[in-house]
């Protein structure tokens, strides 16, 4: 397991694995919970929507697909990045994601749709974390330099 998320309930847990598997658990008795969602590079990271709705997850490839949380069937999937995406974040509104890569690049997306809304945020060295900040407006990056 690469990855691992609580819902907000703290009921239920989300993990991604190096085999591109996302599994959802629930915390009481340890039982997996539905059928895995499978992708077909690492899982690198993953989050899930405060109103426990949407999983996503960014993998080693640079893709990021977005899954809906209650039937894991994939909602979207697109080409986040050109190397391995690092950091995934949903805004509090869960209308769009951030994601950060080994690609020295941060870039925020459309949940919905996967279209890019934002010009890539360009960093000097590979970007591990991006977070929207509480209320939405303002997001954060760190590099591993």
């Amino acid at each position: 397991i690469l990855s691992v998320v609580f819902l907000m309930d703290g009921k239920y847990v989300v993990s991604g694995d190096h085999e591109g598997k996302i599994r959802h658990w629930r915390v009481e008795d340890g039982e997996e919970v539905g059928m895995p969602m499978n992708v077909e590079s690492g899982v690198c990271n993953i989050t899930v929507s405060r109103d426990g709705k949407w999983i996503v997850n960014g993998m080693e490839s640079g893709l990021v697909t977005v899954w809906n949380a209650e039937s894991h069937k994939k909602v979207i999937k697109f080409k986040g990045h050109r190397n391995r995406v690092r950091a995934v974040n949903i805004s509090p509104d869960g209308m769009r994601i951030a994601t950060s890569s080994d690609d020295m690049t941060a870039c925020v997306w459309s949940l919905s749709t996967g279209q890019r809304l934002l010009d890539p945020l360009e960093h000097d060295y590979s970007v591990v974390v991006a977070k929207f900040l509480l209320d939405g407006s303002l997001i954060a990056t760190a590099t591993g330099d």
